[in-house]
């Protein structure tokens, strides 16, 4: 099954769009149709799914996105073990995951959407097949159960609207495969200094973190590998860190409504990969890196493209 590509804007725009389908039919497409390998039921208003889900031993791919009125999934669900894409995204409803959940051995993609404050241990922690692991307005979710270390194959972790988010999962620094983090309106999330966080990252997007002054000292473990880097809405964000230079390998740089952000660090010019750097509404920091005028200006003159709006 060709890799999946997907976006959390992808996933909103979906929304608009519902259908009726009655349990009866997911029943009977279930009966009737016992090799099928890939099942979409996005906004289709279920508020069950029958647990007969489970003998469709070969099905790949589930959506089940925006099913707003669904509470629970069968347990039985857990018993496609050839599953490799389930979707949960916009299940506003959906009050935890599948108790078994760890069974699905060959779940790559899982994006959620859950009422949980916390997740249940010996779950997501547990599958070890997980490449793209993304929660989506998970307003009530705190923190996460001890073991992530494990997760070996993750690539891509993302969290976006969980307003209640107090701390990034532990043993992330274990995730040798993950490259990709991702961290949108998480009001509550600090990063607490230590050496408990990814350390070959080649992206960050960091998106309406109000408890950030600063970068992160962590991610100078991402030195040698990080390519890009989205700061955005970080309405406190004072000051970029004088290490900020020493990502030798950062290719692209934005940094979009930061009003407190008045400068870059000194030593830009060492960035010598550096080819694309946007600001966008930070006033301060637009006209110091104006061309030919602004004090930052000298430092980033190498970068071919520089795109500045106040």
């Amino acid at each position: 099954m060709r890799t999946m590509k997907f976006s959390c804007e992808d996933w909103v725009q979906f929304g608009r769009s519902v259908i009726n389908i009655k349990e009866s039919s997911v029943e009977t497409c279930i009966s009737k149709f016992k090799h099928l390998r890939l099942l979409d039921l996005r906004f289709s208003r279920l508020k069950v799914l029958p647990s007969s889900i489970s003998t469709l031993k070969h099905l790949r791919y589930l959506n089940l996105g925006w099913n707003k009125k669904i509470k629970k999934l069968p347990n039985s669900i857990c018993d496609l073990q050839n599953l490799e894409t389930l979707i949960l995204v916009g299940c506003e409803k959906l009050e935890e995951l599948p108790r078994d959940i760890r069974k699905m051995i060959s779940l790559r993609f899982l994006w959620v959407t859950t009422t949980q404050m916390h997740l249940r241990d010996n779950g997501i922690e547990c599958m070890c097949s997980i490449r793209n692991l993304f929660f989506l307005d998970c307003h009530e979710l705190e923190y996460f159960p001890k073991g992530h270390q494990r997760l070996t194959t993750l690539h891509r972790l993302g969290f976006q609207n969980c307003e209640s988010l107090i701390s990034l999962p532990q043993g992330t620094k274990h995730l040798t495969a993950l490259e990709n983090l991702v961290i949108k309106n998480c009001w509550k999330l600090n990063f607490i200094d230590g050496d408990d966080y990814p350390t070959r990252l080649r992206s960050l997007t960091i998106n309406e973190l109000p408890q950030l002054v600063t970068l992160p000292q962590w991610l100078i473990g991402s030195a040698n590998t990080l390519q890009f880097l989205d700061i955005s809405s970080c309405q406190n964000l004072e000051i970029l860190p004088e290490w900020l230079p020493d990502l030798s390998s950062l290719r692209k740089l934005q940094i979009h409504f930061c009003p407190k952000l008045l400068s870059l660090p000194e030593g830009m010019g060492h960035l010598t990969v550096l080819r694309e750097l946007n600001i966008h509404c930070c006033p301060g920091l637009s006209r110091n890196c104006k061309k030919g005028v602004g004090k930052d200006w000298l430092q980033i003159a190498h970068i071919p493209l520089v795109k500045l709006t106040e």
